[in-house]
């Protein structure tokens, strides 16, 4: 771990920070940090070794930045940068003056919203106050943006987020050894910024990776017609290769209109990452797709509707189900690690620490968790929410957390989403009668602020900032510790970069979805609920009532125990449960084609070629993933210099 390292990364984070809501939100380019293979961080680490190492080289006659130094700057700005635009820092601005700003279009928000909310968690129940209009309308000229409304806000979220982003650090130090030594998960991502800043060999110029002929090959499909389409939106009259087709009407007629694909998309990047991957889970990510839709069209035969078992089956099926296998495979991901765990808890009574084994002191790591949870949930307590369904929603979103860490560290799957969210699950697992208004209140706050957007949930980004840590042959312990800090910067820079392009250019012309549809759908939900209290479904199973989301539950553990257990008892079983746990999210559905063409390209060369094809193929495939970033980047730039949008060229 060097300064320069740090200081690099850290400056790299400001610039992200500070640009990403004018870039993302209101340029709508192609996002800085959209998912977990971020673009920007990819394009500094091959800036830096084709720049300025070669100018070291050749120029200065040193070495340049170490293969360490290169995996640390791509880890800091991973995880600082996680913080901009579409993200905690992101949407809490907009949560947190939405509802004083909304009593101006009249309603009954005032009634059902801010009277249970306290003063602490809001800037101001005003809607006239200068911080909430200019911010949602825009800084009138020659006045000053009103910071000090935002401090009381910002301490006391800002002291929320420190919470649960110390136990998503915990956790990754807990679970790193056991993902990365004993079960050897390759964390395909960083894969990519692997390859780039490997040293090269004496007397080279670049490694062996940037000398191969099938590595430029591949960064140049994607520049290609990337490079194209990019020119198309300047110049329509150049011609735009298609690389999406709509599949939403496949059959005109019911059943069969159910099925609805949506649309095929090529993404280079999930191509290539894809190929990375063993067979088995790229196999399942689409099949479980195909399947999940598949099931709207047996619904559809049944004639099903009202509130039985098959009734709201989006929301059954995608909260409920895939809610309790998150669960499930949270459960399995501890009992696979037990003898991990038990040495570790030793070491936490103990008070011993191993440096091997620890990156975090065992001490530490279990007061972050454990006390982290208390202190979560004393948080809820002291907004109005009930003590016991604030506990509930942080060990769910924990849970979750977890989870996708696992997915993105084993599949290296770019682009997450989630419906399965603390409110969702809490709200229909219980009657309407339990819940009370400032639960509801707070809980749908929390859900827009920390749930809403799962592209770029934190927890994936530290863990795979470990694993380049680790294969950059640095200290663990010094590796958290620098993405500790990165995360405490990002969150500050974020949220003042977002926060100070939403006065300048107002929120509402920054992003009207995360300014106004959001917060006034979370908002409305909320205050429905205690206008109007859903009924609370059951079903019959002879003299028996199950309510129906309970009977979801069962039915989604099950298969996703089962799935667990074939697996384990089955090398050969083909089915993973990460297919099924994502199968109903906006995410997979984008990049489901490309899932689809990266599986199938893998298993075409093992199959006809072998390991020794596979190994020959393999640069290509990251070079698409590379030259992907790469063009993407470029079109960026030009965007933010002219201020004429681009394509979002990645998802």
């Amino acid at each position: 771990m060097t300064g320069r390292a740090a200081a690099l990364g850290l400056l790299a984070a400001l610039g992200i920070c500070l640009l990403s809501a004018y870039n993302d939100c209101a340029l709508n380019n192609t996002y800085f940090i959209g998912n977990h293979f971020p673009v920007a961080t990819i394009v500094l680490v091959a800036v830096l070794v084709l720049g300025v190492n070669v100018i070291a080289k050749r120029l200065l006659g040193v070495r340049g930045l170490a293969p360490g130094e290169l995996m640390i700057i791509w880890a800091i700005t991973g995880v600082a940068g996680s913080f901009s635009s579409y993200s905690a820092a992101g949407y809490f601005p907009s949560f947190v003056t939405a509802p004083g700003y909304d009593l101006r279009g009249g309603g009954d928000h005032g009634t059902y919203i801010l009277q249970h909310l306290p003063t602490w968690m809001v800037v101001s129940k005003n809607p006239d106050h200068p911080a909430v209009r200019w911010f949602m309308e825009g800084l009138p000229r020659g006045e000053r943006i009103p910071w000090g409304a935002w401090v009381g806000p910002f301490l006391t979220w800002g002291g929320f987020a420190l919470l649960l982003y110390g136990a998503n650090i915990a956790l990754c130090a807990v679970f790193f050894r056991q993902w990365s030594r004993r079960e050897r998960l390759i964390f395909p991502i960083v894969q990519v910024p692997m390859e780039l800043a490997r040293a090269a060999e004496p007397g080279r110029l670049f490694n062996a990776f940037l000398r191969n002929p099938a590595a430029w090959a591949g960064i140049a499909l994607p520049c290609a017609v990337w490079g194209l389409r990019g020119l198309h939106a300047y110049l329509p009259a150049l011609p735009a290769v298609s690389l999406s087709w709509s599949l939403w009407n496949i059959f005109p007629d019911r059943p069969w209109s159910e099925f609805r694909l949506m649309n095929a998309e090529v993404f280079f990047s999930v191509i290539g990452l894809t190929f990375l991957l063993t067979r088995e889970v790229g196999f399942s990510f689409w099949v479980f797709f195909i399947l999940y839709r598949l099931s709207y069209v047996y619904v559809a035969w049944l004639g099903a509707a009202g509130n039985g078992f098959f009734g709201d089956w989006w929301t059954r099926v995608t909260v409920f189900e895939t809610a309790v296998g998150m669960l499930a495979i949270a459960a399995f991901l501890c009992w696979t690690a037990r003898r991990g765990l038990a040495a570790w808890g030793r070491r936490v009574l103990a008070g011993r620490s191993d440096p091997e084994e620890d990156a975090v002191p065992p001490w530490l790591a279990a007061l972050l968790i454990g006390g982290g949870f208390a202190a979560m949930t004393g948080w809820y307590a002291l907004a109005g929410a009930q003590w016991w369904a604030g506990a509930l929603a942080v060990a769910v979103f924990l849970a979750m957390n977890l989870v996708h860490a696992r997915i993105v560290a084993e599949a290296g799957l770019l682009f997450l989403g989630g419906i399965t969210e603390p409110f969702r699950f809490v709200t229909g697992l219980f009657p309407a009668s339990w819940l009370t208004g400032p639960t509801l209140v707070t809980m749908a706050l929390q859900r827009g602020i920390n749930t809403e957007d799962m592209r770029k949930t934190f927890m994936p980004y530290v863990i795979n900032g470990m694993k380049a840590g680790d294969a950059g042959g640095l200290r663990p312990r010094a590796v958290v510790a620098v993405l500790g800090l990165a995360a405490v910067f990002g969150l500050v820079c974020g949220t003042y970069g977002f926060i100070a392009t939403s006065y300048k250019l107002g929120a509402v012309n920054v992003d009207w979805g995360a300014s106004t549809l959001a917060p006034n759908y979370y908002l409305d939900d909320a205050a429905n609920r205690q206008r109007n209290p859903p009924d609370f479904h059951v079903m019959k199973a002879g003299s028996v009532e199950i309510p129906v989301n309970a009977a979801h539950l069962a039915v989604g553990g099950l298969l996703v125990g089962g799935l667990l257990v074939l697996r384990a008892l089955f090398p050969w079983w083909p089915l993973h449960p990460y297919g099924f746990v994502l199968c109903g999210t906006w995410a997979i559905s984008r990049i489901c084609f490309s899932l689809f063409l990266g599986w199938l390209a893998k298993t075409a060369v093992m199959t006809f070629g072998g390991a020794r094809a596979y190994r020959a193929a393999l640069p290509a495939f990251i070079g698409m993933a590379l030259g992907e970033c790469l063009i993407a980047v470029f079109w960026m730039l030009i965007g933010i210099l002219t201020g004429v949008p681009n394509e979002q060229f990645v998802p």
